[in-house]
């Protein structure tokens, strides 16, 4: 309703910003078709007018919801391409935000090198910005990145990223909760149980700022 209002009055930029945010909620519904074809109109909206944090914004969500139905092909096209245009127009938040999204499309394709590669660069930007919902989602795929890797390193960022999220009053779900489930398979696979368990309890107890210095160390 909005959408069609913001029309009517004529606010294309409003009408724009009304499909991205229906098409994020849709997002988080899990009906992907209709989610991209909301983020689609608001970014051909956002084209018409020029609107390119809207635009960038759009791109994000689509590689969102490509990235939860399986297609990592569209996944990293569209996030790169919000990155491409955060980037230029100094949007710190959504560098960082993007940054970490094709870290999460590259553990999905089994590119952990690659993946971390991005993660500790959008780590470095949300910590300069302290943005501690990017912190902890960096830190949270980079656990997982680490997973096979580096166990008990894995295990500490594991655990730090769990004491922020209680933090925050945020849980993991969809794509980030079946990795972090991986992740953690992997982890008892590779660790004795006591091992785990003492990684993960030194993780918790990390000041946020240890557990950055921890995750940006090639140790």
């Amino acid at each position: 309703y909005c959408h069609q209002l913001s029309l009517q009055i004529g606010e294309p930029r409003l009408a724009a910003r009304s499909l991205l945010t229906l098409g994020r909620v849709t997002v988080a519904e899990g009906d992907h078709v209709r989610a991209c074809s909301l983020l689609e109109e608001a970014a051909e909206l956002a084209t018409e007018i020029d609107d390119t944090t809207t635009l960038a914004m759009a791109h994000f969500n689509l590689g969102y919801a490509a990235l939860s139905s399986g297609d990592y092909v569209r996944a990293r096209n569209e996030i790169q391409a919000a990155l491409e245009q955060f980037d230029e127009d100094a949007d710190l938040y959504g560098t960082s935000r993007s940054l970490a999204g094709l870290g999460s499309v590259a553990l999905q394709e089994g590119r952990a090198g690659e993946a971390v590669a991005h993660l500790r660069q959008s780590l470095v930007i949300s910590r300069t910005l302290g943005d501690q919902d990017d912190i902890v989602w960096a830190l949270q795929l980079l656990g997982v990145a680490t997973a096979e890797s580096q166990s008990e390193k894995a295990a500490r960022l594991l655990g730090a990223a769990e004491v922020l999220r209680e933090t925050l009053g945020v849980s993991l779900s969809g794509t980030e909760l079946a990795m972090h489930e991986r992740a953690v398979a992997s982890l008892r696979s590779a660790l004795h149980p006591e091992t785990l368990t003492t990684a993960w309890a030194i993780g918790r107890d990390l000041a946020p700022a240890q557990a950055i210095e921890q995750a940006l160390a090639d140790d």
